[in-house]
């Protein structure tokens, strides 16, 4: 059984205050969507019976309801709930005991205001068991940006993405907005998605990435850009989780987690792509497996100064490596360019070497081309 605690309230309004009813409730979405322990909120009307308001909240637990109970903003709701509605509030708890799959709040029911982007301009990831939702937002945000070739006169807010400042007053957040207006972040910090509706934002949702400086210096701070209000918007977004189409195994361009690069304000990468590219489904060019037009001069076996890794250079642009007793240790691909020699191991890694007056340097090793004699092995004398 989930432990996701879901409330319902069922809200019928005096004759006549129908409209005024459902301005309450849909005022309290914004800010009870940003408390922490809100996994979904969302207000819908009755299609057939207008004074019925129903509220649809999971919550991570039963703290997390309690909380927000007792916020002020909910808490002057419910003292003038008596005013607003002809009759009491039918509330019920329930937990979870199938597997989610799809959101039934809002695709069986009618959002109250008017349509999912406009009930919802930030979906928030851990609410949706499906990816259309977010791809819909997208595309309402990517053809906005489009339409101003990534420089709308809209603000920008990146929302709901974990927040490094690089700014020792500021600090980092780890579920945080940041608003841009023209080419200057405006804005940095939680509670920002409140205004989005006033501002006319393009709503850019980065739940699950990382939101920082795009020339970071972790080592150097005062030569680092920094996400304070006043500066120039240079900003990254970063994936954290690999994206749904992302192949597996040892493969070369398995994509990138650069997610949205914004350049003086303007969004230049788009979900990966540059924005320019308004096909989110486009794939980056594929390189070539295996060696480059000027690896056959390496090929063959190369082994290290202590006989104990054997690495061999196939003509097929795959390596075999073994190590001691163990043969085929490692193996994988290889691309030679110039003096430089990179690995894509099977296992997934990637390592590198430089070819210098004959030696192969990888990995802390130095490799010679056989044939090479091996060095002899003395054997240890026992003590007499």
């Amino acid at each position: 059984m989930s432990s996701t605690l879901t409330k319902t309230a069922f809200f019928t309004a005096k004759p006549g205050g129908e409209d005024a009813l459902g301005a309450r409730l849909l005022a309290l979405v914004e800010p009870t969507r940003t408390e922490p322990g809100c996994v979904r909120y969302g207000i819908l009307r009755s299609a057939d019976q207008p004074d019925l308001w129903f509220v649809y909240e999971d919550w991570r637990d039963e703290a997390a309801f309690d909380a927000h109970m007792q916020t002020p903003y909910v808490q002057q709701f419910m003292k003038d709930v008596p005013t607003l509605c002809s009759k009491d509030v039918d509330t019920r708890t329930f937990h979870l005991q199938s597997k989610p799959s799809i959101d039934v709040t809002e695709a069986h029911l009618h959002p109250a205001s008017g349509g999912l982007a406009a009930e919802r301009p930030h979906l928030d990831a851990r609410e949706s068991t499906t990816t259309t939702r977010r791809e819909m937002l997208d595309m309402e945000a990517l053809e906005a940006l489009t339409s101003s070739s990534g420089a709308p006169s809209r603000p920008i807010l990146l929302t709901g993405g974990a927040v490094v400042a690089v700014d020792p007053m500021l600090g980092d957040w780890e579920r945080a907005d940041v608003l841009i207006v023209g080419s200057v972040i405006v804005g940095v910090g939680p509670g920002l998605l409140t205004a989005a509706a006033d501002d006319k934002s393009i709503v850019i949702d980065c739940e699950g990435m990382v939101v920082l400086p795009a020339a970071t210096d972790f080592t150097s701070p005062q030569r680092s850009g920094s996400l304070t209000p006043g500066k120039r918007a240079d900003i990254v977004v970063v994936r954290i989780a690999d994206a749904k189409d992302t192949p597996t195994g040892a493969v070369a361009n398995r994509g990138q987690h650069v997610d949205i690069l914004i350049q003086d304000g303007k969004v230049t990468l788009w979900r990966g792509r540059p924005l320019a590219d308004s096909e989110l489904s486009a794939k980056p060019p594929a390189v070539a497996a295996g060696k480059a037009a000027d690896a056959s001069a390496f090929v063959g076996m190369w082994i290290d100064e202590n006989d104990f890794v054997r690495q061999e250079l196939l003509s097929n642009g795959r390596y075999d490596e073994a190590r001691g007793d163990r043969a085929s240790a490692y193996q994988g691909q290889y691309w030679i360019h110039g003096n430089r020699i990179d690995y894509l191991d099977d296992l997934g890694f990637w390592a590198f070497g430089e070819f210098k007056d004959g030696v192969l340097y990888h990995a802390g090793y130095r490799f010679r081309r056989a044939p090479f004699p091996s060095l002899p092995k003395v054997k240890a004398e026992s003590a007499a």
